[in-house]
């Protein structure tokens, strides 16, 4: 599973999303500047990190 967050969130802590991938060991892309609306704010961002996390997952399996 891929989570995305934003380093600029202020409604939820990017801190929250550290936790749960440490915890769930699941792979993080965080983006430097772009709000809580992410997909919004930075969508080709996001399209992008999609992308190279589909290849790099089949390339693991």
């Amino acid at each position: 599973m891929l989570l995305l967050s934003s380093q600029k969130d202020h409604l939820v802590s990017p801190e929250c999303s550290i936790a749960i991938q440490r915890r769930w060991q699941l792979d993080l892309a965080t983006h430097p500047w772009a709000g809580h609306d992410l997909c919004l704010d930075q969508p080709l961002w996001v399209i992008d990190k999609i992308k190279r996390w589909v290849v790099n997952f089949t390339d693991r399996h």
